[in-house]
């Protein structure tokens, strides 16, 4: 069960970057 979380925790994380770095895109686009 731990490793499965971690593995969740990690996607999140990843999810999170990715979202942010799109924003910022956007945000130099405009």
């Amino acid at each position: 069960m731990g490793k499965q979380h971690r593995k969740v925790v990690k996607r999140k994380r990843a999810l999170r970057r990715i979202k942010r770095q799109k924003d910022a895109l956007n945000a130099k686009a405009k």
